[in-house]
């Protein structure tokens, strides 16, 4: 695919990026550190479908920052100016879908038949594989690529206005559009205070799309969804020592 080749290209980008990095410079200038991260999310995700006449529309469930993650990161501080750092976070999607068997923007609901889905709620692992450079000390500005892997998806309810079957089986069907594996890209900004680390972060996608077509009726309709992310965070530096040389907890 297309975009994946592209995600690819910028990966090996950062990887040989980093390496020489590394490796120009000196051996004792290099710190590796780590800890537990958590923070609040919120997310705006969109997308629609069309079934023949069944339309499927996906949004994200609540955009404020209110959803917690939990994760770990891997600090490599390579010089004064520069690190890299992984990130691996843990968190569930919250996306709602509402099928109805026309089209009705205006959401008026004038008696025909709908069911809405509920919640489609993956758990998500996100790994983030970044740069990061100090402008001045203690502050740090960074980009990421990031692959999310979802999985464990929720059965969404049935909220059923009216029985429609052509809509109760797109339904039934729909929590199995989501990928398992979609491509993101960082950026953002870090503040070390003492041992914490504050963070605000976007996510934007890299992926053309969060869900696969939908397959029904041995036919496959286009179903792409788009997603944006801003999340802010706290992290613990639990234990941190300098490479090449006697290993020291600051």
């Amino acid at each position: 695919m297309k975009w994946f080749r592209n995600t690819s290209y910028i990966l090996w980008v950062c990887v040989i990026f980093f390496i020489l990095v590394s490796y120009n410079l000196p051996v004792s200038g290099q710190k590796l550190s780590f800890g537990p991260k958590f923070g609040l999310y919120g997310s705006k995700e969109h997308g629609s479908a069309q079934c023949d006449s069944i339309m499927v529309k996906a949004q994200s469930s609540g955009g404020n920052l209110e959803h917690p993650f939990i994760g770990i990161f891997v600090d490599y501080k390579v010089s004064k100016r520069f690190a890299v750092r992984t990130d691996i976070n843990y968190f569930t999607r919250y996306t709602s879908y509402s099928i109805y068997n026309h089209d009705d923007p205006l959401g008026l609901k004038l008696g025909q038949p709908i069911v809405k889905s509920g919640v489609v709620a993956p758990t998500t692992i996100d790994v983030q594989l970044g740069v990061g450079f100090y402008p001045i000390k203690g502050f740090q500005v960074f980009a990421n690529v990031a692959p999310n892997f979802n999985f464990s998806y929720e059965e969404p309810y049935n909220d059923v206005t009216r029985r429609s079957h052509g809509v109760e089986e797109v339904l039934n069907v729909v929590d199995e559009t989501p990928k398992n594996l979609t491509w993101h890209y960082n950026f953002g900004c870090r503040l070390d205070v003492w041992r914490f680390n504050f963070e605000l972060n976007y996510q934007q996608m890299l992926s053309n799309s969060m869900t696969n077509p939908i397959e029904i009726w041995g036919k496959s309709y286009p179903f792409e969804t788009t997603s944006k992310m801003v999340s802010v965070s706290i992290a613990y530096r639990l234990y941190s020592f300098k490479i090449g040389k006697k290993q020291e907890v600051e």
